[in-house]
């Protein structure tokens, strides 16, 4: 999201997780961009989500992409 994307402590805890070669799971919750550090990873939508699957509410959505992103899938 955009609050992530402003986040020092974000950046810092994603830059570790790269850094010592962890599994990465993204959720996007918004139009923001990934920071470049993240930007070949593959990510989950929730917009696209809710836009495939209209009858989601909100909520729906982003548990369906963190479950999705879990099981190591894409939307």
């Amino acid at each position: 999201s955009h609050a992530v994307a402003r986040s020092l402590f974000c950046a810092f805890e994603a830059g570790m997780a790269v850094a010592l070669d962890k599994p990465i799971r993204i959720v996007k919750l918004d139009d923001s961009k990934l920071p470049l550090h993240l930007q070949d990873r593959q990510s989950v939508d929730v917009y696209r989500l809710m836009q495939r699957k209209p009858w989601l509410t909100q909520a729906d959505a982003v548990l369906d992409a963190c479950i999705t992103a879990i099981a190591g899938g894409s939307a």
